[in-house]
């Protein structure tokens, strides 16, 4: 599931704990500053690539593998439109289920309200992806993150829950 950031974040950490033990503070600093830049990109990259695949999966499902649509969908929608999917400024996911149609955004509005911890997964999947966009299309070496990389991690583990939600509800519109 999030073996590859996992593995990321544990690595990171074992690093940042020797510079600590070894009292090289403003190295340990540096690194960790440095690691959660690299973090924010890792978490964004991760995400877009499950969902592209979540959304590839659905037409496949609703199409019956139809490979033109899939094709078409892949080359014209997809294929580095992704962060247009997002209406990142609006820190919601309103405008990705809208594209799937009215039953699917008035779903995801009602889940919303239902569903418990939805709208704190949803927040910290468009912190991160809007975090993403501010990163490499800005000054990246100059850029700060106020957050930890402890805190991204924590937002990571949450927004992943949104992905299973994503999934869902795509497979509950395809049924």
């Amino acid at each position: 599931m999030t073996a590859i950031i996992d593995s990321y974040v544990i690595q990171h950490g074992t690093l940042s704990k020797y510079l600590s033990e070894q009292g090289e503070i403003s190295l340990k600093i540096d690194a960790d500053r440095r690691f959660t830049k690299v973090l924010v990109l890792a978490c964004a990259s991760y995400f877009e690539d499950e969902i592209v695949r979540k959304i590839e999966s659905y037409v496949r499902d609703v199409t019956c593998n139809n490979e033109t649509v899939v094709s078409l969908l892949k080359k014209k929608a997809l294929s580095r439109q992704y962060h247009t999917l997002f209406d990142w400024d609006r820190k919601n996911a309103n405008r990705f289920f809208s594209y799937f149609g009215d039953e699917s955004k008035d779903k995801h509005s009602k889940d919303l309200k239902e569903v418990d911890g939805l709208n704190i997964q949803e927040a910290n999947f468009m912190f991160l992806g809007g975090l993403r966009n501010t990163l490499v299309h800005t000054n990246f070496a100059i850029a700060s993150i106020d957050e930890t990389y402890e805190e991204i991690y924590q937002k990571y583990l949450s927004a992943h829950k949104f992905l299973d939600y994503i999934a869902k509800h795509l497979n509950d519109l395809s049924s």
